[in-house]
């Protein structure tokens, strides 16, 4: 049986749509879930080595499937776009 394409309409509430800033991740899992957290770690000044959590994100096993195979195919896309814009760079050199 063929899979259904679904469209979804996805809003972000406003206090969501600035984001938030990580610079590490630390992943748990259980039996049944994965646990991501989302961590902004400061590397200099007094409080090197010490971060926060800015984000927890429970998933399913089906679901960090999915999300990885959706973070391959858009790495690969912005790697690809990258190569594309060094070949478009002018060559300093000539």
């Amino acid at each position: 049986m063929a899979e259904q394409q679904m469209d979804f309409n996805v809003q972000v509430p406003s206090e969501c749509q600035a984001g938030v800033w990580a610079n590490f991740a630390a992943v748990s899992h259980s039996p049944y879930e994965f646990t991501l957290d989302f961590v902004r770690l400061s590397f200099s000044g007094p409080q090197a080595g010490h971060g926060v959590v800015v984000s927890r994100v429970n998933m399913s096993p089906l679901f960090v499937d999915q999300l990885i195979e959706a973070l391959k195919e858009n790495q690969a896309r912005w790697l690809q776009q990258q190569v594309e814009q060094v070949d478009k760079t002018p060559n300093e050199e000539e």
